[in-house]
């Protein structure tokens, strides 16, 4: 037996594609481990997939903070040189979003100036104070 016929037999008769238990209510396909299993091996290739694309950013921006030179990958992001994120996070997105979604447009873009590495902290400070410490103690 082909494994498209065993697919199909099992379709027919309500069972997992995998093995022979009872398809869950809300699946058309898995019983419920396998359903739990498949979900959890999705966000796993999801979750290493936008670490991938933070990285491609970090890579091309620079893997450390312009203002202190931290090099913790974790304590970095992305920030926008002019200060106008939130509105062109709007005007891209519909509104304001960040994270994977602005990974994608920055790769998409081939990584357009105007944008820099720098660590939360300095982040921060910029955003709310406007000169970041760092840059008043020199």
């Amino acid at each position: 037996m082909s494994r498209q016929d065993y697919a199909m037999r099992h379709k027919a008769l309500g069972l997992c594609r995998v093995c022979p238990l009872p398809v869950v209510e809300g699946s058309v396909t898995y019983c419920n481990y396998h359903r739990e299993k498949d979900r959890i091996n999705g966000r796993r290739t999801s979750k290493n997939i936008i670490v991938k694309l933070r990285n491609e950013c970090f890579e091309y921006y620079g893997k450390e903070c312009c203002c202190c030179g931290i090099r913790v990958l974790q304590f970095l992001t992305i920030d926008h040189v002019e200060g106008n994120g939130n509105i062109q996070r709007k005007k891209l997105f519909g509104y304001n979003i960040s994270g994977v979604h602005m990974y994608r447009w920055l790769k998409k873009n081939n990584f357009p100036k105007g944008y820099r590495i720098l660590c939360m902290n300095c982040n921060w400070a910029t955003r709310y104070g406007g000169i970041c410490p760092h840059k008043l103690e020199r």
